[in-house]
């Protein structure tokens, strides 16, 4: 397989934006490593998840560069087997004896270690969407092949995810390609209208599952509730007061102990404000702000429609996946099992993230093999006339 090392140097030379991003990911990482090890601190007799979570880390970066450096013509070849894969998995954790039960989900498929295999669902998605938008940009505003051929692929996919159930990730997927459809031309009429649609189903999916209707009633209510079922929430509210301006201190923080449930993955970020304060929380928000301009900045420049979608889907799944943790532990949100990217313990997420990052860079480093190869250049479509960047 050729990886053209090349035209990577070529990128890191001359624009910084790969650098940066690269960077910022390191950062927050980092952070993630800091983090965790003060939220972990009351599991150290049983679980070193520092060191876990540096074994995952060794496995993401290898994701990385292989989403990075993989000939995008290489990856179109390979989707259907990655989203035959994608959908054979998410079928099969829903089998007891295959699929693990946890908290009344089955999302993790034990090989060797657990597996959370919707995490496998945003990496196909992504790719596919590209590739069909790209494939269909002239039908891209018609009713059947620019809007429900896709939506029913899309629909498929999130329908078998609710079924383990996992409302968070499924929102999130419909989320993404909502956007990605927008941004390749679909009508935004179509587009509301599924929205919808789609937010009445959940709605009554909701109202029907009594876990879940719990989980909203004490969100309406958060201090009626505040023993019960929007305790998690309330001790998150706790720490963010207790870290003030500028925080307790590294390892200082006392939610972790005991208090608040699942401190070390969905509700990292309320030790990291107890410890680090409103300033350090306000610091890691615009890390992931930088992150997300810098690539969408960044992509306009390319010309290759497939390209420039796949680094849009994989920054925009970063972000709302963000924005859905960020809303959750500051009470804006229903609480939802949606990790914090590079920070959440969690070695499929952590994977998936570096895999979605690793698509970023090889979407932004096509702008210079389409500068370098001239067969490329006439085969990719002017962007000034497809979807969102039509004159028209």
């Amino acid at each position: 397989m050729d990886l053209n090392l090349s035209s990577y140097r070529l990128f890191f030379r001359k624009r910084i934006a790969g650098s940066m991003l690269l960077l910022i990911s390191l950062i927050l990482t980092s952070v993630g490593f800091v983090i965790l090890s003060s939220a972990s601190l009351s599991f150290l007799n049983t679980e070193n998840y520092v060191l876990k979570q540096a074994a995952w880390l060794i496995l993401a970066i290898m994701a990385f560069f292989l989403t990075a450096l993989i000939p995008l013509e290489n990856l179109r070849k390979s989707l259907p087997f990655w989203v035959l894969l994608s959908f054979a998995s998410l079928i099969m954790v829903l089998i007891p004896g295959i699929g693990s039960l946890v908290n009344g989900s089955r999302r993790w498929i034990h090989f060797i270690v657990n597996i959370q295999v919707s995490e496998c669902a945003k990496i196909a998605l992504i790719p596919w969407l590209a590739d069909y938008i790209e494939k269909n940009a002239e039908w891209m505003d018609s009713f059947w092949r620019g809007f429900m051929k896709p939506c029913l692929f899309c629909s498929l996919l999130s329908t078998v995810i609710l079924l383990e159930p996992d409302y968070g990730t499924a929102a999130l997927l419909l989320s993404v390609a909502g956007t990605l459809l927008f941004l390749g031309g679909t009508k935004i009429r179509h587009i509301f209208l599924s929205a919808c649609t789609f937010l009445v189903f959940f709605l009554v999916l909701v109202w029907h599952n009594p876990v879940r209707l719990k989980r909203l009633i004490s969100f309406l209510d958060l201090e009626g509730n505040r023993s019960d079922g929007s305790y998690q929430l309330w001790q998150s509210i706790l720490a963010f007061v207790s870290g003030g301006p500028w925080g307790q201190g590294i390892g200082h923080g006392r939610q972790q102990f005991v208090y608040l449930p699942e401190a070390h993955t969905d509700f990292i970020y309320a030790v990291l404000v107890e410890e680090l304060g409103c300033i350090g929380g306000w610091i890691i928000i615009g890390l992931f702000m930088l992150l997300f301009l810098t690539a969408l900045v960044s992509l306009q420049r390319q010309e290759s429609i497939f390209a420039r979608i796949l680094g849009y889907g994989a920054i925009f799944m970063i972000t709302y996946q963000s924005l859905i943790n960020l809303g959750v532990v500051s009470g804006c949100l229903p609480t939802k099992g949606i990790s914090l990217p590079f920070i959440s313990y969690g070695g499929s997420n952590l994977i998936t993230v570096y895999a979605l990052m690793g698509f970023t860079l090889n979407a932004l480093r096509q702008e210079f093999l389409t500068i370098d190869d001239p067969t490329i250049a006439a085969n990719s479509a002017d962007p000034s006339t497809v979807g969102y960047f039509s004159d028209s």
